[in-house]
């Protein structure tokens, strides 16, 4: 009966979602990965065709730094087809999901919504998570607010174009689930190394989603040592979880290890972090964007701040040692989108599910010892705030349906220009297949993440 909370939450999310996903062609971003996905699964897993790892640092250095061949580099770079670029540098995880129903989907829009079955398996998996990691009433509270806070955000329900950024999420609370759970293993004197394998296991699958996974590692490191005398490290173990990983990213993107893929998305990184001002095509500063988030959803950000005062006031108690995977990713984490200052919701979501479980997990230490009137009248209290402070902004300035894009490719096919590489004074790409087109306004080389 306990359980019967989740359909409502799932219920308030619905019409939060109603009306947020756009009718339109693929634009942008989405008609890079959607002509990624069209490649093929070989074409992604062994990333071919690709400027080998030589070249591409070398064009970066000769041109990159240049603004005024910027243009050109990514003319020729398209030429090349190189499918890590049209991936935006991320790995083949999600095409993969894309190549799975592009041939099902019947339009852009129902491509776009089943994106939501993401954020909706990463609240089941915060929820029963919660409840894993701390049984009893504080468990529930736990497991209530984190499927509350992170459904009902605007970051979940805004985030409706196709980008990894949602199944990163997922993958992130797999993970430092696991490794939470193995700390509470170690103080307990259990055996600790079957949750230290699943956390590579979940790792190398994020790893295989996003660049950003290397914050992942880092905490799987750090937690590992944190229970180095339960873990008993030694030659064998090292090798296992070696092998581990090696194997599922072996198996999902062996280019990464035979071409050494992977280090194109951290050189770019930083490339865009030296030479590149705004990289994300916005004009808000870091302050600026920053604040934007607060007030898109402002509950899930006061309620991490409230977590690290309880977290620093009682961090050598015993029952707070589950934090500490949340609270190590979400700093390493922030640090790492620091400077991502892009008013889309999606960039946002790598860091947000490690604030809304420490929020979670400390508010169901906090709120466990209260009496049972009290505790339910906290949560009701913080749910209807959470409601309160996103619904006007999610529901404000909707997508509507693009008539006008529609009816451009329809000029495209009746006039087959859908064979000509550049056409009009807007600058405009076409790129696709025989059995859909997508159009995308041309960016300078770099201008994405």
């Amino acid at each position: 009966m306990k359980h019967l909370v989740l359909p409502a939450v799932f219920a308030v999310f619905y019409f939060l979602a109603r009306g947020a996903v756009w009718h339109g062609p693929f634009i942008y971003d989405e008609a890079d990965y959607m002509h990624a996905a069209r490649l093929g699964w070989r074409a992604n897993a062994m990333d071919s065709p690709a400027l080998p790892l030589a070249q591409f640092v070398k064009i970066g250095l000769g041109r990159g730094r240049d603004s005024s061949q910027r243009t050109d580099l990514s003319e020729m770079i398209r030429n090349s087809g190189d499918v890590v670029f049209y991936r935006h540098w991320h790995g083949p995880l999600y095409t993969g999901w894309l190549q799975i129903w592009q041939s099902y989907a019947p339009d852009e829009r129902w491509t776009r919504t089943l994106n939501f079955v993401f954020p909706a398996a990463t609240a089941l998996l915060m929820y029963f998570g919660a409840l894993w990691l701390m049984p009893g009433a504080g468990g529930q509270i736990a497991a209530i607010l984190a499927s509350v806070l992170y459904l009902w955000s605007f970051p979940v329900v805004r985030t409706t174009e196709l980008a990894p950024h949602p199944l990163f999420a997922l993958c992130v609370v797999a993970a430092l689930g696991l490794l939470a759970k193995m700390l509470q293993a170690a103080q307990e004197g259990q055996a600790v190394r079957g949750y230290w394998y699943g956390a590579i296991a979940v790792t190398a699958f994020a790893f295989c989603a996003m660049e950003v996974a290397f914050a992942l590692i880092l905490v799987v490191l750090i937690c590992g040592c944190g229970v180095r005398e339960r873990l008993k490290p030694d030659g064998a173990l090292i090798a296992k979880s070696l092998g581990c990983f090696v194997a599922i990213v072996g198996a999902i993107w062996p280019a990464a290890i035979f071409k050494l893929s992977f280090l194109k998305a951290y050189l770019f990184m930083s490339y865009l972090a030296v030479f590149r001002q705004n990289a994300w095509g916005s004009n808000v500063g870091v302050a600026g964007t920053w604040w934007l988030r607060f007030v898109s959803s402002p509950v899930p950000w006061i309620g991490v701040a409230v977590a690290t005062v309880f977290f620093l006031k009682n961090r050598r108690d015993a029952s707070t040692r589950i934090l500490t995977p949340f609270v190590a990713f979400s700093v390493i984490m922030f640090l790492a989108i620091l400077r991502v200052n892009a008013e889309s919701p999606r960039y946002v979501l790598p860091l947000f599910p490690a604030v809304v479980l420490f929020t979670a997990l400390a508010a169901g230490l906090m709120t466990a010892g209260w009496r049972p009137a009290s505790r339910a009248a906290s949560v009701v209290l913080i749910c209807a705030v959470m409601l309160a402070t996103s619904w006007p902004r999610i529901k404000s300035h909707l997508p509507r349906s693009s008539d006008k894009d529609f009816a451009m490719l329809a000029r495209i096919r009746e006039n087959d220009l859908a064979r000509t590489r550049r056409f009009t004074d807007d600058s405009l790409l076409l790129s696709g297949g025989a059995s859909q087109v997508v159009l995308r306004r041309e960016r300078n080389w770099g201008g994405v993440a």
